[in-house]
């Protein structure tokens, strides 16, 4: 029997009846374009590629884009970079801090893949941009221009947060503002955040300033006030220019450590049209997303999924997520409606060794359903080197074929159902006998149903100074909006204590005043403690065996 949550990809047959590609082409690597190796008109190849596969290289190369349209470029041995490429990079606006997906199919063959900074695959459709001759070999689009419009220190930094953003694990965001003309009318006292804004920010008229920015480049930003409205200075307009803000983009206010300072993130009005267009027809997924891998993910099994993916696709997902590797595994995972959270993937993380910094892509096939990519540390997929691996087209192919059935049998009403119902409900669905009980009370967790949660604990709660339990992860949704100054307010036995928490990412835990909780009710290590959240900032606790 497969191990629990994981079987070989087949309906009526086995993984031998599908056909699969047979080594050792294509080879697939990343190149991450970051601001370090960015060079207009040039493109750096994975140095590990570059190392293992350079000798079989000729001089002049095509990359080829989803869409069939092909580009010529040169590839020089020494430095690793094709160059040549200032019509490819103008024309599907490659920038630094975007992420390229290539297989080398051999010979002088690249095929590419082109993620923006929101994390998605872009649309590769013709576009109305005058080019040089010579270039395009295929799917003539007329003449480039090889002008590239210099990108400012503050545009690179830009870039960088919005990256971070989308293509990490996202940081809670505090505010979305809806960026209209008379926020860009460059005037010395400026309305941006009205009343609504300002009390969802626990913002008020004794705070005197603001500081906007990115991860490097920042605007502390005076305030006046008038009717619980915060009006910005000129320093807001010297921001709107240096992020060449336009009227509809959206900016996203980051929450940080401070309660004055916000990291933003901006969402162009132009730039999130840029998405990829083709399907199943074109041998390719609806849209493929792609996410770097932190410490949190790994630890935790959970993703955020890029918010452009879920606002065009989400509606298509249900709670029951399939994955597809190239190895021929099937992998069960569950989306969380609302958190755009995926989550559950710690056995196919286990599975492949999957660390801090590695990267997995993720090709919607429809259905629910999910091509699977994963890339190691160094850039490479973790199967170039298997005898047999089964590609995307070959999948695809399986789906046509009937090879590979996608089930729309979902756990849609796993709530109103007991924990027998369950398990038959599963059984009926992946063949698998497990109970299913812990899926279960983690996505009630996520939803919402249950506002408690419950430690033991270790000697770091007892022994060392301010280090309180961590707040669990599924009431994120509670103290995603507290900060380093948050105060919460622990009830025992009909007293009240003031504890204060620490906030890093999505991390929270009990830090000030703990010491002073823990010694007045006696708390020792092995102790189990129930926290259960009853109203804002306020949780009751009881303590005992049973709890």
């Amino acid at each position: 029997m497969a191990s629990s949550g994981t079987k070989r990809v087949e309906s009526s047959g086995k993984i031998a009846n599908l056909t699969a590609s047979k080594g050792p082409f294509p080879i697939g690597f990343l190149c991450r374009n970051s601001a370090s190796t960015y060079q207009s008109g040039s493109l750096q190849i994975l140095d590990t590629f570059a190392v293992q596969y350079g000798d079989l290289i000729p001089n002049r190369v095509y990359l080829r884009v989803p869409n069939g349209s092909l580009w010529f470029g040169s590839y020089v041995h020494g430095t690793h970079r094709i160059e040549g490429l200032e019509n490819f990079m103008r024309y599907y606006d490659v920038k630094p801090y975007q992420l390229l997906c290539v297989q080398y199919v051999g010979v002088a063959d690249f095929l590419v893949e082109i993620f923006n900074c929101y994390a998605v695959e872009i649309d590769y459709g013709l576009k109305d941009i005058p080019l040089h001759n010579g270039s395009v070999c295929e799917n003539n689009v007329g003449n480039l221009v090889s002008d590239f419009s210099e990108l400012t220190e503050v545009d690179l930094d830009k870039l960088s947060s919005l990256l971070h953003y989308n293509g990490s694990s996202s940081m809670p965001v505090a505010y979305e503002l809806l960026i209209s003309d008379k926020h860009l009318k460059n005037e010395s006292s400026t309305q941006v955040l009205n009343t609504e804004a300002c009390v969802q920010l626990g913002l008020d008229d004794s705070i005197t300033w603001i500081q906007f920015g990115f991860k490097t480049h920042r605007w502390n930003i005076s305030l006046k006030w008038e009717n619980g409205s915060a009006y910005f200075d000129h320093e807001w307009s010297k921001f709107a220019t240096a992020s060449k803000l336009r009227e509809s983009d959206i900016c996203l206010l980051l929450y940080t450590s401070h309660p004055q300072k916000f990291e933003i993130v901006i969402f162009d009005k132009l730039s999130i049209a840029n998405f990829y267009r083709g399907g199943i027809e074109d041998g390719k997924g609806l849209l493929k997303f792609f996410k770097f891998m932190t410490y949190e993910t790994v630890v935790t099994g959970e993703l955020e999924i890029p918010r452009l993916f879920v606002e065009q696709f989400g509606m298509l997902l249900k709670e029951n997520i399939k994955l597809y590797l190239g190895d021929g595994m099937e992998y069960q995972a569950y989306f969380l409606e609302g958190s755009n959270l995926l989550i559950d993937l710690k056995k196919l993380l286990a599975a492949y060794s999957v660390e801090e910094n590695n990267v997995i892509c993720f090709e919607f096939v429809g259905r629910s359903s999910f091509y699977v990519s994963v890339y190691n540390s160094s850039g490479m997929d973790i199967f170039n080197h298997k005898d047999k691996k089964l590609l995307l087209k070959d999948f695809l192919k399986g789906l046509e074929d009937g090879a590979i059935a996608l089930t729309d049998r979902e756990l849609d009403n796993i709530e109103g159902t007991t924990g027998l119902e369950v398990e038959n409900l599963v059984q009926s669905v992946t063949g698998e006998h497990e109970i299913p009980i812990r899926k279960h009370r983690r996505l009630e967790q996520l939803k919402g149903v249950i506002n408690y949660f419950t430690v033991v604990l270790k000697p770091s709660n007892v022994n060392q100074s301010g280090h309180g339990v961590y707040v669990a992860r599924h009431l994120f949704r509670i103290y995603r909006s507290w900060n380093s100054y948050t105060m919460v307010n622990l009830i025992r036995r009909g007293e009240c204590w003031k504890v204060g928490v620490c906030i890093k990412r999505r991390i929270c835990r009990f830090g000030r005043g703990w010491d002073d909780f823990r010694k007045d009710n006696d708390l020792k290590e092995g102790d189990r403690v129930k926290f259960t959240h009853v109203s804002d900032k306020t949780f009751q606790v009881r303590v005992g065996v049973y709890v």
